[in-house]
């Protein structure tokens, strides 16, 4: 190969890689930043440019699964518009925008992809545990560091807004709420990208680009995260995602789970007893699970406001299974649900009142695909499928773009026509 042609690959690669960092970010802005929450529309605009100019460049080209399952969304929504109204054309991009941002990260370096996703995971979890020691170390100057690195603006809820490229938080909220939540305005949110990197480094380290050193410190890191992100979500995706493994037959991480099961445990009850009501057990587990009885209650805590909502979809999906829309939809959650407008959460039953079975059951069918396509054995899928369907009846949306990760990942047994280049273990 001749210097001409070396430096075209560079080249090449170079390009792809910078997109593919585009696509990773924007994919975390999707899953709930607060500039997303607040401007979701800019966002969107920029996705269906990004990709849009990516496809027409042909440095993607779309698989024909996903073109069909993005044809047969958008027809089956504009259907549930037509039947029932209520249903913005706006609400086609909460839909297109995910699965084309996934499609065209993938895609533009299919040999990189998940190795990059996990480095990328690593730097902005590795950022957020130091802000947030930072600010419960020395609130000052935590406080003084993020108004110096910091945009600031008036955030959807109307409270002030300080958002950095690593970090955010709302001042008004710290107080009543320190957790990590980096980037994103929950932590539940934040715990979509640590646990889908979590399901790559536990099932699927092999399709990684990354020394035995590397996957460890990464898995210790995603973990620390975890916990400081103290988000009841997380926390249940995380166990089953260790249990699966723990059943695997021939899996070379089960020491290491047990270990770091174990260290865990140790923090965790070492802070129960030593803060006792304001530990992360008693606040993030017991209080949000359990009733005063001590009996299990889902309903307890804020868990109630999401089991509020699940109920008062569900009952409108029975009666209107091909969807009612937005108006009808959040109209009766207000006024019948028991929590009433306080009611959040039930993501995925609330898409099912809104925009009905067929909608619904084209993205399931898309993600089954996928799933089937390109996971091995049986635990990885049910660890897969419950973190999907857990965080999406908890959360507001069914399509976070960075929950569909796993269906992404590829082994590099794959890719024996690869890019003629040398791994130079570049950060990212």
């Amino acid at each position: 190969m001749n210097f001409l042609e070396t430096h075209q690959n560079w080249r090449y690669i170079s390009v792809r890689k910078i997109l593919q960092l585009c696509f990773l970010y924007l994919m975390a802005m999707m899953t709930g930043t607060y500039y997303y929450n607040t401007y979701p529309l800019n966002v969107k605009y920029i996705v269906l440019l990004l990709a849009g100019g990516c496809v027409l460049l042909r440095y993607v080209k779309i698989s024909n699964q996903t073109k069909l399952a993005l044809i047969c969304l958008i027809a089956s929504i504009l259907m549930s518009r037509m039947l029932s109204g209520g249903i913005g054309l706006a609400a086609l991009l909460d839909f297109v925008c995910p699965l084309l941002l996934i499609e065209c990260a993938y895609k533009v370096d299919e040999e990189n992809f998940a190795t990059r996703y996990v480095k990328f995971t690593v730097i902005f979890a590795t950022a957020s545990i130091v802000f947030f020691c930072l600010a419960l170390a020395n609130y000052n100057v935590f406080s003084t560091i993020m108004s110096l690195i910091s945009r600031k603006y008036q955030y959807a809820n109307g409270m002030t807004c300080y958002e950095s490229f690593f970090y955010g938080y709302l001042p008004e909220n710290w107080f009543f709420n320190q957790r990590n939540d980096s980037i994103f305005s929950e932590s539940a949110q934040y715990s979509i990208m640590l646990n889908s990197t979590l399901w790559i480094l536990l099932f699927s380290k092999d399709s990684l680009k990354m020394s035995e050193k590397e996957k460890k410190r990464a898995l210790t890191i995603v973990l620390i995260a975890l916990v400081t992100c103290m988000s009841t979500t997380g926390y249940i995706c995380t166990l089953v995602m260790f249990a699966c493994v723990l059943l695997q037959k021939h899996n070379d991480i089960k020491h290491k789970i047990f270990l770091y099961a174990g260290l865990i445990g140790i923090g965790i009850a070492a802070d129960y007893f030593a803060r006792g009501t304001d530990s992360i057990l008693q606040k993030i587990v017991l209080d949000k699970m359990f009733s005063t009885s001590g009996t299990m209650d889902l309903t307890a805590s804020t868990g109630m406001y999401r089991v509020s909502t699940i109920t008062a979809c569900l009952e409108i999906f029975m009666r209107k299974p091909f969807g009612a829309g937005y108006d009808v939809v959040n109209s009766y959650v207000s006024r019948y649900s028991l929590t009433g407008e306080a009611s959040a959460g039930g993501g995925f039953a609330r898409a099912l009142a809104v925009y009905g079975i067929v909608t619904i059951s084209i993205l399931i069918v898309w993600m089954i695909y996928n799933s089937k396509k390109n996971m091995h054995g049986v635990l990885p899928m049910i660890a897969f499928w419950f973190f999907y369907i857990w965080t999406s009846f908890a959360q507001a949306s069914v399509a976070y773009p960075m929950i569909f990760v796993p269906l992404y990942v590829v082994g590099l047994d794959k890719f024996t026509d690869s890019f003629d280049y040398e791994d130079r273990g570049d950060m990212i």
